[in-house]
Formats: C-alpha cells, structure tokens, sequence
C-alpha cells in the first residue's frame, strides 16, 4: 500500500485528469452556443439574477439539467469573454452550425 505522501504526491488516480478537458471542451462548446443570447440579454441591462429567470423561462436547460442561478449565469459570461478574447486573438476557430 502506498504511503500518504506518495499519494498526495502522485495526486488521486481517479480519472479526472483525463475527463477534464472533455468537460472543458463541452464548457466551452455551451458558452459559444450561448453567447449571442447572453450578450442580448446583458446589453438590456439584466442582472445576473434576471438573466436566469429569463433563461429558465425560454426553457433554456442548464448543462447540467439544474435552474439556472446567477453564478452560473456569470460563469457563462465570463467563459464567453474569454472565447471572444480568444477568438480576437486568433487561438479559435469561428464557430460552425
């Protein structure tokens, strides 16, 4: 059995490492489909917190299938922000439909 500090050392073996850019991938995929929506809704002056009851009731599923609350809301804004910063910069492609 390996000691404590290997372990801590070696990090947990449970697959995350792996899946995380996946999961990323799909993040970032759900924030360029979103964007538009977000940017619309945003420009009219909507918080965070109308933004999710707006999104909720066009029936807009969270990645997740949860409500929509305002700190998702804003992780999809600021994960939007930096595909348009990428996007500028020339690191992404546009987006295909």
């Amino acid at each position: 059995m390996p000691s404590a500090v290997a372990l801590l050392a070696n990090g947990p073996s449970n697959g995350a490492d792996r899946l995380a850019p996946a999961y990323r991938a799909e993040a970032v995929q759900r924030a360029r489909q979103l964007a538009p929506l977000l940017a619309e809704l945003k420009s009219a002056g909507l918080s965070a917190r109308q933004m999710a009851a707006e999104l909720t009731l066009r029936g807009i599923q969270t990645p997740t299938g949860a409500r929509w609350h305002a700190q998702t809301v804003l992780r999809m804004i600021d994960r939007a922000g930096c595909i348009a910063r990428q996007f500028r910069a020339g690191e992404f492609a546009p987006p295909t439909r």
